[in-house]
């Protein structure tokens, strides 16, 4: 039994997100101290406490499921196991030992006798806001566009298509304005340039504004992503949570924590000094650059000018619009735009260190997984 699969009742949130990022099962196994089994944890769970209001911090308590369906080993049939499966409608079923501890588990496609998936988006557009000037990765942007930089002998942009891709999209809409002739000739001239089409911004319009564009172009949502991030995460499952939010639009969030490298005052109403915190750590939700938007909306976006995605949501909900959140872990994001980043990754995908020591969580993301 994998121990990377088993938790305490007692583990931080922020810790559970990372396991289930880290491992393949997307499950993990609350036990207490003798391994018996006490609950299920999976990324849904940890993405309704957040929204909740669940601390990170915090513990699972009250964000696992108490009552998780089981087998005991040796005693189902696949039949019956099957039947778990369909009545329960779970992915994984945790199998245990005549005194209820954790020793393996079973997988629906194990179940089945069916070959795992990787979240099937066939059919389903993505937009790529490739237009962007790359004024944080200067003066290298100077001379290519933004998703033609080189991570591992491969431009970030077939990073990202490559992703989408194994998870069955085959319809990619690129805006284009920075250095558009030279992204253009090298996608039309790769290997497989079906199923990739253009939008071509006759100025700046910003990380929203080439939308407008796309309006009328599409009747069901889209996945929107920046050319700079790369997002480890089940598309299908973003998809299905954006269905039933009965949301206009969803952004995906990833867990961030940073830390104050000074004191910070707390102070009485009348201006006394209460105490200081030194080196405080503050963990937030950020936004990743990735959305599922609603083609609906794309007609409403001011046409020529320059309008940016956090002036669209900030419209959107002002008009009464839904705006939902997709948290996930740190580990599931890298914002390759930044040049730490773009650095961290370049190594880590390279090969030049081994999980390099040292190397933020979200460079880490782009390594293949491990199995379990």
């Amino acid at each position: 039994m994998n121990r990377e699969l088993l938790v305490s009742p007692d583990v931080a949130l922020l810790e559970a997100m990372d396991r289930l990022t880290r491992g393949s099962a997307k499950i993990v196994f609350v036990v207490d101290t003798d391994d018996v089994l006490v609950g299920t944890l999976t990324d849904g769970d940890i993405r309704r406490a957040i929204l909740a209001g669940h601390e990170l911090s915090g513990s699972i308590r009250g964000a696992y499921n108490p009552d998780p369906a089981c087998v005991r080993q040796g005693g189902y049939t696949p039949r019956e196991l099957r039947q778990l499966f369909q009545e329960r409608y779970v992915d994984v079923v945790p199998i245990v030992d005549a005194a209820h501890r954790v020793v393996d588990h079973v997988t629906w496609h194990e179940a089945f006798e069916e070959p795992p998936d990787a979240g099937d988006i066939a059919g389903v557009p993505v937009v790529i806001m490739a237009g962007g000037m790359g004024t944080r990765l200067q003066p290298f942007t100077h001379v290519l566009p933004k998703p033609l930089l080189p991570i591992d002998g491969k431009p970030v942009i077939d990073h990202i298509m490559d992703r989408f891709r194994a998870a069955g999209a085959t319809e990619f809409c690129l805006t284009l304005n920075h250095k558009a002739r030279i992204l253009r000739a090298y996608l039309e001239d790769a290997p497989d340039p079906e199923g990739v089409t253009f939008v071509q911004e006759a100025s700046p319009l910003g990380t929203a504004g080439p939308l407008r564009l796309l309006a009328g172009r599409f009747t069901a949502p889209v996945v929107v992503t920046n050319c700079d991030v790369l997002v480890s995460i089940d598309y299908r499952a973003l998809l299905d949570f954006h269905a039933k939010s009965r949301c206009d639009l969803t952004l995906v969030a990833s867990v961030r924590s940073f830390r104050l490298p000074y004191g910070t005052c707390d102070i009485a109403a009348d201006g006394t000094l209460q105490g200081i915190e030194e080196k405080q750590e503050l963990t937030r939700l950020v936004n990743t650059g990735l959305y599922v938007i609603d083609p609906g909306l794309f007609p409403g976006i001011p046409a020529d000018r320059h309008y940016d995605m956090n002036t669209f949501i900030d419209d959107l909900k002002a008009s009464g619009r839904r705006v939902a959140v997709f948290p996930v872990s740190a580990e599931a994001w890298v914002d390759v735009g930044q040049w730490d980043e773009y650095q961290q990754a370049t190594r880590l995908l390279g090969r030049v260190a081994d999980r390099a020591p040292g190397a933020t969580p979200a460079a880490r993301a782009l390594l293949p997984r491990q199995k379990q």
